[in-house]
């Protein structure tokens, strides 16, 4: 998702932020875990801690 967000600022102009890059990771990671991913959920538990 990080190389993707500077994809989008590097050849679409957007703005750069971490707030944007880290909910889409959240989001990738969330849908990953219900596709059946294992381990996904693990990482969600410790964005939430942190």
């Amino acid at each position: 998702m990080l190389w993707k967000h500077r994809n989008g600022v590097v050849f679409n102009g957007s703005s750069p932020s971490l707030v944007v890059a880290v909910r889409l990771a959240r989001e990738e990671a969330l849908l990953w875990s219900l596709a059946g991913a294992k381990g996904v959920s693990f990482l969600q538990a410790q964005c939430r801690v942190g």
